[in-house]
């Protein structure tokens, strides 16, 4: 994970084999479907750090850790909350394209 600091704050960026995405379904057993900015659904699991520190809802923006081995499947490293989005959108990290391409994936 790549740590930039803004504002005081501390954020992850991606990095290489790391994709933006966007929860669809909530899967239980710390399991979730996701879509990526490669439009890819992935099958995505909730690392241990985040599993019981971090809710995770539908609709909420993460970042995947993508594995090497399986294409359909991924790690949940980060959730992104609305101020975070919004750092995103000004480093352009994110663009607006994205985020409303994953808002059109009801």
């Amino acid at each position: 994970k790549k740590r930039v600091k803004l504002n005081e704050t501390n954020f992850v960026v991606k990095e290489k084999f790391q994709q933006y995405g966007k929860v669809l379904e909530l899967l239980g057993d710390g399991r979730l479907k996701a879509v990526c900015e490669d439009n890819q659904v992935r099958i995505c699991t909730i690392r241990g750090k985040l599993k019981n520190k971090v809710w995770i809802r539908k609709d909420d923006i993460i970042l995947v850790s993508l594995r090497d081995f399986d294409e359909k499947k991924g790690d949940v490293i980060h959730k992104y909350d609305e101020k975070q989005i919004k750092q995103l959108l000004s480093l352009r990290e994110l663009d607006k394209e994205k985020l409303e391409m994953f808002s059109n994936t009801n």
